[in-house]
């Protein structure tokens, strides 16, 4: 085999490759936003999210998100006490026709938490699951959401969040 003939089939392999690549990843991409507000599950009070589904297929999507969260918090007989914390996860969506199981896994960095789990005080980093159903438009409109949401550290919690927002 000729060298031209070996720079020719590489060259070609490396074009095959890279359109195929571009077609994998670029079907069906509708770039889906969402911003909406979750009580309970992976913020325990409440926080404003922003979502972004990254890939899309046929009956999968995978998306990464962001939020924070503020509560001037005043329980029981304790002090006065500024809570907020700031999450980040990423979720895994199957199904179809804008109904989809969710599961994936979230980040939390919570400051000024009261003691109201025995275990959960102060500045903490908790780590949770997500698993839930979602209601969710391809175009702008509706998105609601209910998950159960276990922290996983320090000690197994469980929670429930529902979240309702807008999809663009």
């Amino acid at each position: 085999m000729g060298k031209k003939h070996v720079i020719f089939t590489i060259v070609f392999i490396g074009m095959s490759f890279g359109a195929l690549a571009q077609s994998y990843f670029s079907r069906g991409m509708h770039k889906t936003k969402a911003y909406y507000v979750e009580a309970g599950g992976n913020s325990i009070l409440a926080t404003a999210n922003f979502e972004k589904i990254f890939y899309e297929a046929e009956l999968i999507k995978i998306s990464w998100r962001v939020g924070a969260g503020y509560a001037p918090l005043q329980l029981f007989d304790q002090d006065f006490e500024n809570y907020y914390t700031f999450l980040f996860g990423f979720n895994e969506m199957f199904g179809m026709r804008n109904k989809y199981f969710e599961i994936g896994f979230n980040g939390s960095y919570t400051h000024g938490l009261p003691n109201m789990f025995d275990y959960l005080e102060g500045d903490l980093f908790l780590i949770s699951g997500n698993i839930g159903f979602r209601r969710q438009s391809h175009d702008a409109g509706l998105m609601f959401r209910i998950n159960f949401t276990p922290y996983l550290y320090p000690k197994l919690l469980p929670m429930v969040g529902l979240s309702i927002g807008q999809s663009f």
